[in-house]
């Protein structure tokens, strides 16, 4: 089976040394990992929590789950390897430093883009060989690529933007996946392992997705919120000297407008994730922007309000070594259109999580929680301060509408896998 893989924005891959120099097939491993072992929860199926031990394979089939049926385990290689050429180049040397206000600052890397060595053509072939069991491994990885290509992130940093990309066929087209859905289906079931999850593990069916189009006539103001976002030094601009073009060609950059044009016409992308996470985090912070937009927390004494915001935002938004359960994406060009993807995981036992006390939990539901989120991603007031231009409020699958999906809502397990089915197989 021939992969293409398209970044539409920079994908990170570190190294020990929190280096990315080179595309890893272990970091890619690890996320298609993850999203699967999410799916499969998700389903009402179990996935073994690889730090907890996996499943060891001693001979019968059905002590494998189907996360480590694919993947692999103890005795039991993985089903698939991917094979990786180093055609991903470098955008730039050192850091673009964007203000996360106070003495917060959000630090930009350069992250790797699929190049064709020569031209600034961002595309490359990922060949997949399947080592066995091809009718059954074959439509199960399509549906997996196609899912996280429509909706997901893949790599690390994905909370400030990076890990959008693009599975295609050989031939460049995006993959489609018509009767392999129904393979994907059987698979999970055939390989269903009863059984508990590891505490805390993410489900599918606690996630929301969504996405926003932003018209071309937005991105000059874009660009100025950047640009005034961008930390300094000394009095001086924290941001690339110079670009690196797929040749290899290296362009010195003149002002910041100039770094942020040149990404977006020779790479596709507006590194505008830190402007959402700011202004979401900024209303966080405060108990008179978060009442606007929910009621939650006159579920909480007034005297807990402060802390308990400052355990939802750390949660939310992700503090020093702390995963963040939103993750957004920069803007990105798909080929017809500007636009930008939000997803997170808000967990139905939200209230142990937050809750400091294990003895005390506090009132505070995940459909609480979805209210604000749903309510806070409506308002155009809320857009004009995140990048200075309005964007269209989300219209709720099913509802008529696709750039918001919350499948924590919509019904039991045959209809989650009802709404994946429709996810992957919209046409974009």
């Amino acid at each position: 089976m021939q992969i293409k893989i398209k970044t539409l924005t920079p994908i990170w891959t570190g190294n020990i040394n929190r280096e990315c120099t080179k595309l890893r097939e272990t970091s890619i491993i690890g996320s298609l990992r993850w999203w699967f072992e999410a799916i499969v929860r998700g389903f009402g199926g179990r996935a073994c929590d690889p730090n907890l031990g996996k499943c060891e394979y001693n001979g019968n089939e059905k002590d494998v789950c189907a996360v480590c049926k694919l993947f692999g385990t103890t005795n039991w290689a993985k089903r698939f390897k991917f094979e990786i050429n180093q055609s991903f180049s470098k955008i730039y040397g050192g850091n673009l430093v964007i203000s996360g206000g106070g003495n917060k600052n959000w630090y930009y890397p350069s992250g790797l883009i699929s190049c064709d060595g020569s031209t600034n053509k961002i595309e490359q072939i990922l060949p997949c060989h399947i080592n066995e069991e091809k009718v059954e491994t074959e439509p199960v990885l399509k549906v997996l690529l196609t899912f996280i290509s429509k909706w997901g992130m893949m790599g690390g940093k994905t909370a400030i933007g990076y890990g959008v990309i693009r599975f295609e066929d050989e031939n460049g087209e995006v993959l489609r996946v018509n009767g392999d859905i129904d393979a994907f289906f059987s698979y999970l079931e055939q390989k269903k392992k009863n059984g508990k999850n590891a505490e805390n593990a993410p489900k599918l069916n606690e996630m929301f997705f969504a996405k926003f189009e932003v018209k071309e006539n937005c991105i000059k103001n874009i660009f100025e919120k950047i640009e005034k976002s961008i930390s300094e030094r000394d009095g001086k601009k924290q941001f690339p000297s110079a670009i690196l073009k797929c040749n290899g060609i290296e362009e010195n950059i003149n002002s910041a407008e100039d770094l942020l044009r040149r990404l977006k016409d020779c790479y596709g992308f507006i590194p505008s994730s830190a402007l959402i996470r700011k202004e979401l985090r900024n209303i966080l912070r405060n108990k008179g922007e978060v009442n606007k937009y929910s009621t939650f927390l006159k579920r909480v004494p007034d005297d807990a309000q402060d802390k308990f915001l400052t355990q939802l935002r750390h949660f939310l938004m992700g503090e020093l070594g702390r995963f963040s359960a939103i993750q957004i994406s920069h803007i990105y060009w798909t080929g017809k259109n500007w636009e930008f993807r939000i997803w997170g995981w808000i967990p139905k036992n939200l209230d142990e999580i937050l809750s400091s006390n294990p003895d005390k939990k506090s009132d505070i539901t995940r459909d609480n929680l979805m209210i604000f989120i749903k309510n806070t991603l409506s308002d155009s007031e809320f857009w004009k301060n995140a990048l200075g231009c309005s964007i269209s409020g989300i219209v709720e699958y099913p509802n008529n509408g696709w750039n918001f999906i919350d499948l924590g809502s919509v019904g039991d397990v045959e209809k989650v896998k009802e709404a994946f089915k429709e996810m992957v197989m919209k046409n974009d």
